[in-house]
């Protein structure tokens, strides 16, 4: 085995192209004065592997394989690769040291350092016969160093490409049954580290001091994994592998031509397959650990004392001092899961997976022609299968713990000041995080998968940029993107039991504010912004053809897009402008239970806030066609959720959400003294889709459960003026709120099907408009509101069978101006009638009391005074004193209102005592009547109706006699 494992390695080595020409490799030599000029051509490449603590069982005994160590790399073969015999290059390092390195280099570098350290430590195979690994194996390795050179005043010099890459790769603590018993106890720890800071500079220079730079720390695991084929595995493993590649870029290309530009690519991805049991016909166990650490680029001081991972400049110069910035930052990870075709799998395990790629970038092209640009794309992209539990015919349960972390980037910032085509910025950092967690999925089988899964994914951050007095500079484009895509919690099974658990907390950012504040330019700081939090998640659902699923899942998710948007046009030309299109959207499906036959389950708590740009502000005064602003927010709530639906089953659903979806949010601007400035176009749609806490059954039963509580809300308030101004402060505003969904709905045929709902829904569209101004064509306030309600609730159908629905609604639309009470709905009954059908009772009419079959509704207990009285009998009317009673003089509230010819009616069952118009009674033996709250009639949810003398009486067709009780 030593022999194969030398010669696979040098293979790979020569194919693999790790040579570098040769002249590399005699170069990683003898020159280590830190003070002498950088080698042109310099390549370190280590790849250390450990080969230790396996056992192989076979029919014909145990044995430990031979162990291996052994460092391959270019220290090494550089006294074993001859003198460069090609004809081309004999002598070349002769006549370079004799002509003198830097005076034909000109300081131009390519260097890399890579480090592949691999380790196979603690594996267990039986093949036969029984296998036992235990073992510990560490190493930590490292090239590592700066890079220093200097172009300025040169031409081509100066100039760096450089590669590091850090790759630890551990195959370890794994156990595999063929045939036999076969298990793994190990502990490895591996670390490696490559590359350094880079410092350069092309100033007064012509294509110098520009810097290619790549950053890759990408640890690779394959550890803890127990695979059973007829025999037993298990795995009992610890794995920590870390990959570094420090460094940052610093350069400036300051009055060059093609000067101080930089790419730099730090990659920090982490690949793992960790803690996993798949059993074929016999039995697989894991219990364990799992970590890595990814960190692409490291920070030192920069502007304002900010660290920074990428400052450059091009001040003065003609393409120079652009930044293009690429970063990768997202474990890639299968761990803790547990798979069965016959047998059974147990795991239970947790992992944690850390990663960072980039950072804060400065640059500046003040006094330039085409430079300080920016292009900045960083991803986060963590992906995770774990705690998932997939049965055939067997028995399958996984515990998983996972951390998740990925962050790429970070802010921008460039200065365009005085410049043409200059420090522009272009951004787009999306941000996902894509799991499956805790699912459990049955063939034939029972699965039980279990989750606690902690993710957050954040690219980008706030992007800055100057453009005063300059031409096409300063200008902001930015596409945020987050979006979870993820299923967890679920239970799924065809024939079987299936159960899953999920408990999660998510944090998905993308960006941050685009600020452009800069004044007399020309096409100059204008942003556009079009944040989008998007989502598509499925999590806390019951499933099964022939079975019993349940899902018992908690899940709460920030999702956030983008920021509030700043520009300053002023004094300038087509400057200052805002393009924001925020859009908030993300879906769910969760809590429903879906049964042919058999039993199912589902207890389900959501919580998701999202949240797309934010407030936009600008000016254009003294402008010409500055300062406007469109602005488009949408926001939607496009959720299923807490369903029962049943056919020969019973089938139960108990779910609460709390939602909030936000897209935009205030615009203020203005176009004092200007033309064409300072205008706003709005158009902000609200659209609540929701469905949830209905019951389908068929013969069968069927209960939900449905707490909802949800906002959706699209853009605000709108203001601008435009004093001494022309065609400046015009304001057109366009609010759509539309209200379609179904919910708290039964449905039985042949069974019983029971449906119970709470609901309290927000939705606002727009807000206040206001502008003022002076001149021609200004200060025009437009809006067109559209305000529609479609919802189906509260409605029982039953064929030969029961059902029965219960829902509590508070319901409130606010489109456009509406004050802050809106329109909506409140009440016991889910009844939306369309304007113009509701009427108000007449003086002469008596309210009908029909909501009085809902007193068993009312919890009396809990009402003061009235638990202990008793409600049998009659009301005395017959000891009542005759004698008219002082009804003008009763005290309501803060005023005096006569009642005496009101008719009133109340049933026999009602413990009151209610003055009869028309009885005499002597005033001396009435008894004393309390003051009467003044909230008593005017807290009534109905509209009141106008008498002579300022003077109102309650309109009496809405009266829903419970909703007084608890006051008496």
């Amino acid at each position: 085995m030593q022999t194969w494992a030398k010669r696979g390695i040098q293979s790979a080595l020569v194919t693999g192209g790790l040579l570098m020409l040769g002249t590399g490799i005699a170069s990683a030599q003898e020159n280590v004065n830190p003070d002498a000029s950088p080698s042109p051509l310099d390549a370190r490449v280590k790849i250390p592997v450990d080969v230790a603590h396996n056992n192989v069982g076979t029919p014909h005994g145990n044995r430990d394989l031979p162990e291996f160590h052994r460092e391959i790399g270019t220290e090494q073969l550089a006294g074993a690769v001859p003198a460069p015999v090609n004809p081309l290059l004999r002598g070349a390092r002769e006549r370079l040291g004799a002509t003198g390195v830097h005076r034909v280099t000109r300081g131009n570098t390519v260097d890399s350092d890579i480090v592949v350290p691999v380790s196979a430590c603690g594996n267990a195979i039986a093949a036969g016969g029984d296998a036992y690994a235990e073992g510990r194996c560490a190493r930590t390795d490292a090239s590592t160093g700066a890079i220093t050179t200097d172009g300025s005043r040169g031409s081509l010099a100066g100039n760096v490409t450089s590669l590091s890459a850090a790759v630890p790769v551990q195959a370890g603590g794994n156990a595999v049954s063929g045939v036999g018993n076969a298990e793994s106890r190990a502990v490895m720890e591996q670390q490696a580290a490559a590359g350094g800071d880079i410092t350069t500079s092309g100033r007064d220079s012509s294509l110098s001091g520009n810097v290619v730079a790549g950053q890759w720390a990408v640890p690779v695991q394959f550890t803890d994994n127990a695979v059973a084929g007829a025999g037993n595995a298990r795995a009992d493993s610890y794995a920590a592998g870390y990959a570094v590649t420090p460094g940052s870029l610093k350069t400036d290309g300051d009055g060059s031509s093609v000067g101080g530009n930089a790419l730099g690519v730090p990659l920090a991805p982490i690949v793992a397959v960790n803690g996993n049991g798949l059993s074929g016909a016999g039995n697989a166990d894991v219990a364990g650990g799992h970590h890595a650490r990814a960190e692409a680029g490291s920070t030192r001081g920069g502007i304002h004392g900010i660290p920074t991972w990428l400052g450059t400049s091009g001040e003065k110069g003609t393409l120079a001092g652009n930044a293009l910035q690429p970063q990768l930052a997202g474990p890639v990870v299968a761990s803790d899961n547990a798979t069965s075709a016959l047998g059974n799998s147990d795991v239970r395990s947790g992992t944690s997976n850390h990663s960072r790629a980039g950072g804060f970038t400065s640059t500046s092209g003040q006094g330039s022609t085409l430079s300080g640009n920016l292009g900045d794309a960083p991803v986060a992209l963590p992906v995770s299968g774990g705690g998932n539990a997939l049965s055939g015919l067997g028995n399958t349960t996984a515990g998983h713990t996972n951390d998740s972390r990925a962050t790429a980037g970070g802010g921008t910032f460039t200065n365009g000041d005085g410049s043409v085509l200059s420090s522009n910025t272009a951004t787009t950092p999306p941000a996902t995080a894509v799991d499956l967690c805790g699912n459990g999925v049955s063939g034939g089988g029972l699965a039980v998968g279990g989750c606690e899964n902690t993710v957050s994914s954040e690219a980008g951050g706030y992007n800055a940029s100057r453009g005063n007095d300059s031409v096409v500079s300063g200008n902001i484009g930015q596409v945020p993107l987050a979006t979870p895509v993820e299923g967890f919690g679920n239970g799924l099974t065809a024939v079987g039991q299936a159960d899953g658990s999920t408990t999660e907390h998510k944090l998905v950012r993308s960006g941050d504010t685009p600020n452009s504040k800069d004044d007399d330019g020309t096409i100059s700081s204008n942003v556009v912004s079009a944040p989008t939090a998007l989502g598509a998640q499925g999590f806390g659902n019951a499933g099964a053809l022939v079975g019993n699923p349940t899902s018992d899942t908690g899940g709460s998710t920030v999702v956030k897009a983008g920021g509030s948007p700043e520009a300053t046009g002023k004094h300038g030309s087509l400057s200052g402008n805002i393009l924001h299109v925020p859009t908030s959207n993300p879906a769910q499906k969760f809590g429903s239970t879906a049964v042919a036959v058999g039993n199912g389950s589902t207890d389900t708590d959501n919580k998701l806030f999202s949240t797309a740009g934010g407030k936009a502000t600008s000016t254009g005064d003294e402008g010409s066609l500055a300062g406007n602003v469109l602005s488009l927010p949408a926001a939607t709530s496009p959720q299923v959720f807490g369903t029962a639906l049943g056919a020969g089953s019973n089938v139960e659903s108990d779910t609460s959400n709390n939602f909030r979806s936000v897209a935009g949010d205030d615009v203020t601007t203005s176009g004092d003294r200007g033309s064409w400035s300072g205008n706003g176009l709005t158009a902000q749609s609200a659209l609540p889709l929701q469905v949830f806490g209905d019951t389908a059954t068929v013969a069968g039963n069927g209960k939900s459960r449905a707490l909802n509580w949800s906002d959706v809300i699209s853009g605000g308030d709108h203001r601008t003026s435009a004093q001494d101004a022309s065609m400046s402060g015009n304001l057109l505003s366009l609010p759509l709120n539309a209200q379609p969904g179904a919910f708290g709905d039964a449905v039985a045929v042949a069974g019983l099907a029971d449906s119970r709902t709470a609901n309290a829904s927000y939705a606002q569209s727009g807000g206040r408009t206001s502008t003022e101004g002076s001149g021609a064509g200004t200060a025009q306030d437009t809006e067109l509101p559209v305000e529609k309600v479609a919802r189906v609730y509260d409605v029982p159908v039953d064929v030969l069978g029961t059902a029965s629905t219960q829902v509590l609604d508070d319901n409130l639309q606010r489109t456009g101006e509406d004050d802050e009470h809106g329109n909506g709905s409140k009440g016991l009954l889910g009844i939306d009638l369309p304007v113009g059908v509701d009427s108000l009772m007449g003086v002469t009419e008596l309210p009908r009391l029909t909501r009085l079959t809902r007193l068993d509704r009312i919890p009396l207990a809990t009402v003061d005074g009235l638990a202990d009285r008793p409600f049998a009998g009659t009301l005395p009317l017959g000891a009542l004193p005759v004698g008219a009673l002082p009804v003008g003089a009763l005290p309501v509230g803060a005023h005096q209102r006569s009642v005496p010819t009101l008719p009133v009616a109340a049933p026999v069952a009602l413990p009151l005592v209610l003055p009869v118009p028309g009885v005499a009674q002597p005033r001396s033996a009435v008894p004393a009547l309390p003051a009467l709250p003044e909230a008593s009639l005017s807290d009534l949810n109905v509209s009141p109706l106008d008498l002579a003398g300022g003077r109102q009486l309650p309109a009496l067709s809405a009266l829903d006699a419970t909703s007084i009780l608890p006051r008496l």
